[in-house]
């Protein structure tokens, strides 16, 4: 019973990518200031059962002018399986990164849930980690591994 338990945590992972149109904030040198907000929402499930747990959404508000990004990142997790999963911590972050020869020409965004199936009467029998990363450039774009010569500033 015990292994058939354990089986029933973590696997399947599905992505989705929803963008908003960029809108002209302002200038900045001989730049144009766009701002952006996009959400990447990945879900797991159960591999025995193939009943959704857990759903996982990043929100990324960022502006870019050709010289640097802002970048602003929110996570937010909904429990699906409300018997078994405890969510632990939904954590985001987001480091500015040198590319192209400017400074803080990318960022680096991530959100991460760690999560435990349990069952009150026979305790906790797995744990897992969720992670959503993107990487976004002073061109405007965005992508899921890095581009070209990246360097995260510490």
């Amino acid at each position: 019973m015990t292994r058939l338990l354990a089986l029933t945590a973590l696997v399947a992972v599905f992505v989705s990518l929803v963008t908003t149109t960029p809108v002209v904030a302002s200038s900045i040198n001989q730049y144009r200031q766009t701002c952006q907000v996009f959400r990447v929402v990945e879900e797991d499930s159960s591999a025995v059962f193939h009943s959704l747990l857990l759903r996982l959404r990043m929100q990324v508000s960022w502006c870019w002018n050709g010289e640097t990004v802002k970048v602003s990142v929110t996570c937010k997790v909904e429990k699906l399986d409300r018997m078994t999963i405890t969510i632990d911590s939904c954590q985001a972050q987001s480091n500015s990164a040198a590319w192209r020869g400017k400074q803080r020409g990318a960022y680096y965004a991530q959100a991460t849930v760690n999560y435990s199936n349990c069952v009150l009467k026979f305790g906790c029998w797995a744990s897992a980690q969720m992670d959503i990363e993107r990487w976004l450039y002073a061109d405007g774009s965005i992508t899921k591994t890095p581009r070209g010569e990246v360097h995260i500033n510490v």
